[in-house]
């Protein structure tokens, strides 16, 4: 039932979604009982997502969010929706338009830290034990299957999630944008103008530290989006941070002259 509401929200909310985009301004219509008109700035555009939940991802399909200061076209948070699903190719070429990265910027991306395994591991099996354990105790009478098999079978699927996980993550800062790619079942792409970075963070948890491994964090003004480059080693993750507040600051006083 909430399968079949959810597509039926979709398509009256995206019924014949149009996208017009001109040399300075995005326009976007769509709905079909409440109809939605929004034009917005491309240089108010503050970063762009493209998002690939997993069934779509296999078939070869996205959708792409702009998040700006405000909240057009009837969305909220300061995201809209610049095409609710399109085929990947299209998906780039459509950010690369709105913001101006190369589409090589967004798919070659430099891995993180291979310590982010270890560290994924640990967490499923952290997130796993209370389940696993409940499992082991009910089916206790089965003997070694329950006792053995279920906490094996746990630990290889906390071995798959840990290297899914590593494989899912990725940055790149260019001289005009940092991209930024996470997510394992639904695959999430953050391309960012230096020109709109706000704040840049850098964050080590317990047990990052432990692995010499960090996080930096950049905000916009749209606010809503969390933007990461989760588990790089320490001294790279404060050079990244140097990296983009510089070049930000740089194209900031360019812009601004």
């Amino acid at each position: 039932v909430g399968w079949i509401a959810s597509i039926a929200t979709t398509v009256l909310r995206f019924f014949e979604f149009r996208l017009v985009l001109t040399d300075d301004e995005l326009r976007r219509s769509h709905g079909l009982l409440s109809r939605f008109q929004a034009s917005s700035p491309l240089h108010r555009i503050q970063a762009v997502r493209i998002e690939q939940p997993l069934l779509r991802r296999i078939v070869g399909y996205s959708s792409v969010i702009a998040e700006t200061a405000g909240s057009p076209g009837g969305d909220s948070g300061g995201s809209g929706m610049l095409t609710p699903i399109a085929p990947n190719g299209p998906a780039l070429a459509l950010t690369a338009r709105v913001l101006g990265p190369d589409e090589s910027e967004i798919v070659s991306l430099l891995p993180v830290s291979r310590l982010t395994i270890r560290r994924g591991f640990i967490r499923a099996v952290m997130a796993l034990f209370v389940p696993v354990a409940g499992m082991v105790f009910l089916t206790a009478d089965s003997g070694p299957i329950a006792w053995f098999g279920i906490p094996l079978a746990a630990g290889v699927v906390a071995l798959w999630y840990s290297r899914a996980r590593y494989r899912a993550l990725g940055y790149r800062v260019s001289n005009g944008h940092v991209v930024t790619r996470e997510g394992v079942l639904t695959r999430r792409w953050w391309s960012v103008p230096l020109p709109k970075v706000q704040t840049v963070s850098v964050r080590r948890s317990p047990f990052q530290r432990r692995l010499g491994l960090a996080t930096v964090s950049i905000d916009t003004a749209g606010g809503s989006a969390s933007i990461r480059i989760v588990d790089l080693p320490g001294e790279l993750a404060d050079g990244i941070a140097m990296n983009v507040i510089e070049k930000s600051t740089a194209s900031y006083n360019i812009d601004a002259v």
